[in-house]
């Protein structure tokens, strides 16, 4: 797990949108989906349901936000 995927991570569980997200970390689309693909496979879950009216976060994602914020913490 990098500090890139948590960002990731961080952005679109505040956004619930992968457009504004990748905006908000000066990313491309495809960069922050790699990345978020990348960490839900190395989590064994998904963090997100994606649909075509949007995003949700899990209940694993949301377990997960509260372990995310505090290792971004420690990072910075």
């Amino acid at each position: 797990m990098t500090d890139r995927q948590i960002r990731c991570f961080l952005a679109l569980y505040e956004t619930l949108n992968f457009s504004a997200a990748a905006r908000q970390l000066v990313l491309t689309q495809p960069t922050l989906s790699v990345n978020l693909q990348n960490l839900e496979a190395e989590l064994g879950f998904p963090l997100f349901i994606r649909s075509h009216s949007g995003m949700e976060l899990t209940e694993k994602g949301a377990e997960f936000y509260r372990i995310a914020l505090r290792i971004q913490g420690e990072l910075d």
